[in-house]
């Protein structure tokens, strides 16, 4: 019984080390919680953003932002108050079609992003102010993203693209990746002779052999 209420015990404190602040909906069945331990905002649920009401509380002064899979599009000018200036890692689902006006204009410090590929549409001033040096974009919205990089305020800037294969996997400079995170990693799947149990997971099974489909 004694080692059930240590538990318990622990519990409850760890959840009052660990501060979580939400509030109002930012959109038809959008959420949102900060982690005030690893000032972290995280978007969740399905279809746009239509509000920030993060922007309205002081203590939330946030240095990570991930937006989850399910939303579709950042609306304008969202993450371009105060309390986002510090952010320098932003996660972005493969759902996301589209930026709003000035969505992080004041995020002078975030320094790389990837671009998810369904990307169509980047409105006016979305990077505007930003620093980006780094830009990971699918091949097909290249020319959405070299917008992106000349409202940088950065003058050298290095854009990799990258475009799906039929295989579902994803190819960039010539190396083949499994995930679009792992271009961003460099984690590539190298040349080289497979098992069968590798070969199943990146290659296209043809009869009782796999064939590696990207060479």
């Amino acid at each position: 019984m004694k080692k059930y209420v240590l538990i318990l015990a622990f519990l409850i404190s760890f959840n009052a080390n660990a501060r979580i602040i939400t509030g109002e909906e930012c959109g038809n069945g959008c959420s949102w919680n900060f982690d005030t331990d690893t000032k972290t905002l995280t978007i969740s649920g399905n279809g746009k953003i239509t509000s920030a009401p993060w922007s309205k509380d002081q203590n939330i002064q946030a240095t990570s932002l991930i937006v989850e899979e399910g939303i579709t599009n950042l609306g304008s000018w969202n993450f371009s108050k105060n309390n986002m200036k510090d952010v320098t890692k932003v996660s972005l689902p493969k759902s996301l079609e589209g930026f709003g006006a000035g969505i992080f204009y004041y995020s002078s410090l975030l320094k790389t992003l990837l671009i998810p590929e369904n990307v169509s549409r980047i409105e006016e001033k979305s990077f505007q102010n930003t620093n980006i040096d780094v830009l990971y974009c699918a091949k097909k919205a290249e020319n959405l993203c070299r917008r992106i990089l000349e409202t940088s305020n950065k003058s050298a800037d290095i854009l990799i693209t990258y475009e799906k294969t039929k295989e579902g996997l994803y190819k960039s400079d010539g190396k083949i990746y499994i995930s679009v995170d792992d271009i961003k990693s460099g984690n590539y799947i190298p040349k080289r002779i497979y098992t069968v149990e590798e070969a199943s997971k990146v290659s296209k099974r043809t009869g009782n052999t796999f064939k590696l489909r990207y060479k």
